[in-house]
C-alpha cells in the first residue's frame, strides 16, 4: 500500500492528536463536507484525500506506521528517550 510522505504523515499525526480515537471518522466527515473545523493543516488533509482516497483511509493504520518506526523517517517532532524514537502519547 502506498504510504504518505513526511508532511502528509505529520498532518495525519496532528489530526489524530486533535480528534483522538475517532480521528478517522472525523477525517471522513471533513473529506465529505470540506469542513475541517479550522484545522491548521487542512490543505495537507485535502491533498491526502486527493492522492489516496477514502478507501485508503479505511486500510491505513497510523498506529502501525508509528510502531514500525517509520516515525523516525517521517515524524517532525522526534525526541529520543532510552535510544528509542518517541511515539505520540495520544491514543490512536
Amino acid at each position: 500500500m502506498k504510504q504518505p510522505n513526511k508532511e502528509q504523515l505529520d498532518a495525519l499525526v496532528m489530526y489524530a492528536a486533535e480528534y483522538g480515537a475517532r480521528w478517522k471518522s472525523a477525517l471522513r466527515h471533513a473529506w465529505e463536507t470540506g469542513d475541517y473545523e479550522g484545522f491548521e493543516h487542512s490543505g495537507w488533509m485535502q491533498t491526502i484525500r486527493n492522492e489516496f482516497g477514502p478507501s485508503w483511509l479505511v486500510q491505513f493504520n497510523l498506529k502501525k506506521v508509528l510502531r514500525e518506526g517509520r516515525q523516525e523517517m517521517y515524524f517532525n517532532h522526534r525526541e529520543k528517550s532510552n535510544g528509542r524514537p518517541a511515539v505520540p502519547s495520544f491514543k490512536l
